[in-house]
């Protein structure tokens, strides 16, 4: 009978079977992924690729996608609202006007609606690196997070746990499978997390903030519908509450923002606590909620697979920002509401494995929309209110294919191509003070017909040693700023954003050493990038995309994992990027002012703010949000005892020093965060129990820095420490 479809079997570091060889002499166990749409060892597939097991990611307390910046080495999160930012050796998009850099599937199937992910049922990460334009969805520059959850099984098992930590913090989650009849089997899977008690204050209202809720739920039916077919049905809906990103206080190695002209410092009266803030007249809040549901149908025939994937996706938002800074009604953003919608489709023919051709060939359609009624931005009778009221409108299509073929004994070619007919078109009005201004009404359209490919050579020495060598094109498209404050009925209103484009020439080597104690990858790449999708603040406070012309990334993945005893694992992973502006003409000029000094920007009216003061060349400036070095170090030690297995993991992460802006005048400090958790599992399985503490020396820093013209540099703050405990049970 037709097992688990490829996207669902469990992929990742799977634990060597008790008794095996591997077992009993420590040996690194195999890695299985879907890089290439198939089940395949990582070993042996020529992309830079990290993968996590399901036992990693709760020995690390990975949670979701949210945290996979503490276990990968040059992956970069920015855990904002409802959409995280992901960026991956320095390629990645906080806009989101456009589609992200870095794509997400969820079992093989597209998540357009955000990146945070939090199944209790995740069986493993897989993160591809360098630009996926062949074979995922809509073109990724960046890369790929692919999510494997554990399939619905015809045996009937479940889990559940329940912790509780520091801040009020209590969270839960469960997960049920089993049979319905013959063929059929079914699971559910739910998680719940609520923070009460919130990192920091809001002197103006005299609430918590820094604190989050979120809930979410699946429910999955795979039937079996012959020997060789199966299908299946998922449905699921999540919701989230929170501040993350919409506060406006000063950033962690600053210190200080300025406030209606007064420079307002941490530790004064305004700002009393590193994690308070001082916004009114109402708290800023993001509130999201999304659900949607799929149909993934695969059968054989002969020797090929056909498999189907049919989603559907909706979800809304609700936020407010203060981007003033302060206490009193000056400027405020408001989003009252963000109605999106998504369908994909996407049809795939595989062929066997094991001969000296495979080919994998499909086609996926997109229609993405993207409502934001309305964007509000100011208040009066402090500021002028301007709404944008805007629908955007995304259609694609694209066929696809790729075929490998082995030319030489052990010596492998891989051609993949892609061409991409995309149509963006945005429409709407903008209305200043409750009155509509008719000049702002109209719809402006962009249309995208181009191609992307990948050429890839590989050779194995033997099955633990292998190189490759390839080159890759990536797109992304273009669109329009969909804020657009200035209107939508011509192009000087709201300028198109223009496609980016990715090329990447990467080399590495893959090997198995010392009888599979250790492993050692290396990669190293080189990009070329233009039309670069910046996005950056105006004088006025909002937020717009812009085109950077050119850039360069050149760099370094390393992994190294070794297996010394069977009880110890030790693993160092991390990237090294030479990333800079080949060509930026009309970079924003950000400028710190200082009344006292020469040549002080006409903009500048007092000390302490930082203003907008034009445009400057940044060519062979450091891309902003691109650390020089970036590595993860982790160790697990496993203990057996008469009682169970007593399994402790530390994991350290270095995040080197990135700059803010352009001009490369603003860094983002270089921190390390260093995680601890003990996990006890019962002899027989059943019973399980983790302590764990993250950030175990109370490290202060920001995820990511925000250039807020004239008020400063406000952070978006990571949490404090934090710790807490759970229990747990199998059945």
């Amino acid at each position: 009978m037709l097992g688990s479809p490829a996207y669902a079997q469990a992929t990742g570091e799977a634990e060597p079977p008790q008794g095996s060889a591997e077992s009993q002499s420590g040996q690194i166990a195999d890695i299985v992924v879907t890089a290439q749409r198939r089940t395949e060892s990582a070993q042996s597939v020529p992309i830079s690729l990290q993968s996590f097991s399901s036992d990693t990611l709760q020995n690390a307390k990975i949670n979701g996608t949210d945290d996979l910046s503490s276990v990968v080495g040059g992956v970069f999160v920015l855990p904002t609202s409802s959409r995280p930012s992901l960026y991956i050796r320095g390629v990645g998009t906080n806009s989101t006007n456009t589609t992200p850099a870095v794509l997400t599937f969820v079992d093989g199937v597209y998540m357009p609606m955000g990146n945070r992910m939090d199944f209790a049922n995740i069986s493993s990460i897989e993160v591809l690196k360098g630009p996926q334009g062949t074979l995922f969805g809509r073109n990724a520059t960046g890369g790929v997070v692919q999510i494997t959850t554990a399939p619905p099984s015809e045996t009937a098992s479940g889990r559940a746990e329940f912790g509780y930590g520091n801040y009020e913090t209590v969270d839960a989650n469960a997960y049920v499978t089993g049979p319905l009849a013959q063929g059929v089997a079914y699971d559910v899977a739910a998680a719940y997390s609520n923070q009460n008690e919130g990192f920091g204050r809001n002197l103006a209202t005299g609430h918590d903030v820094f604190k989050t809720r979120t809930a979410s739920a699946r429910a999955r039916l795979r039937a079996e519908l012959g020997e060789d077919s199966s299908l299946m049905l998922t449905g699921f809906y999540s919701q989230g509450r929170g501040n993350a990103g919409t506060t406006v206080a000063p950033a962690f190695g600053y210190g200080f923002i300025n406030v209606q002209g007064v420079v307002r410092t941490r530790g004064s009266a305004f700002f009393p606590g590193d994690y308070d803030v001082n916004l009114g007249p109402r708290d800023p809040y993001y509130k999201v909620r999304s659900g949607g549901g799929s149909a993934t149908f695969e059968t054989k025939f002969s020797d090929v697979t056909f498999r189907s994937i049919t989603a559907y996706q909706t979800g809304r938002e609700l936020g407010i920002i203060d981007f003033d800074g302060g206490p009193n009604n000056i400027t405020n953003l408001t989003i009252d509401r963000n109605r999106r919608k998504s369908f994909t489709q996407e049809l795939q023919l595989l062929s066997g494995t094991g001969g000296r051709f495979d080919w994998v060939a499909g086609a996926f359609y997109y229609y993405g929309l993207n409502g934001l009624l309305p964007f509000t931005f100011g208040t009066p009778p402090n500021g002028t209110t301007r709404q944008s009221f805007a629908t955007d409108v995304d259609k694609s299509i694209a066929p696809y294919a790729q075929l490998s073929y082995e030319i030489l004994p052990n010596t492998k070619l891989t051609l993949g191509g892609r061409y991409t007919f995309e149509k963006r078109s945005i429409e709407g009005r903008v209305e200043v003070n409750g009155v509509l201004n008719p000049a702002s009404i109209g719809k402006l359209s962009q249309t995208f017909k181009e191609p992307t490919w990948r050429v890839a050579l590989d050779h194995k020495f033997g099955p633990t040693a292998m190189v490759y060598a390839s080159v890759s094109r990536g797109f992304n498209s273009g669109f329009y700023n969909q804020q657009g404050l200035g209107g939508f009925a011509t192009e000087t209103q709201n300028p198109r954003v223009l496609p980016e484009f990715l090329t990447a020439w990467e080399a590495g080597t893959k090997l198995d050493l010392l009888d599979r104690h250790l492993r050692v990858n290396l990669s190293a790449f080189y990009y070329e990038y233009s039309g670069l999708q910046q996005q950056i603040y105006t004088a006025s406070g909002a937020t717009i995309t812009i085109n950077a012309a050119e850039a360069r990334i050149k760099g370094l993945d390393f992994e190294v994992v070794a297996r010394p005893f069977r009880s110890l694992t030790l693993s160092l992973s991390g990237t090294y990027l030479d990333a800079y502006y080949r060509s930026y003409p009309l970079a924003p000029k950000y400028v710190l002012c200082d009344l006292s000094a020469p040549g002080v920007p006409t903009q500048c009216t007092s000390n302490g703010t930082v203003v907008a003061a034009g445009s400057e060349d940044a060519k062979g400036h450091s891309i902003t949000n691109t650390p020089e070095w970036s590595y993860t170090f982790a160790a697990t030690h496993e203990l057996p005892t008469a009682i169970g297995t007593f399994t402790t993991s530390l994991n350290l992460n270095y995040r080197g020093k990135a700059y803010i802006d352009p001009g490369n005048r603003f860094e983002l400090p270089t921190r390390y965060v260093a995680n601890l958790t003990e996990r006890w599992t019962s002899k027989d399985d059943s019973l399980f129990a983790t302590v764990w503490v993250k950030n175990l020396f109370d490290k202060q820093y920001d995820f990511g820095v925000n250039i807020l013209a004239p008020v400063g540099l406000a952070g978006n703050p990571a949490p404090p420490r934090t710790y807490g405990a759970s229990v747990g049970f199998k059945f």
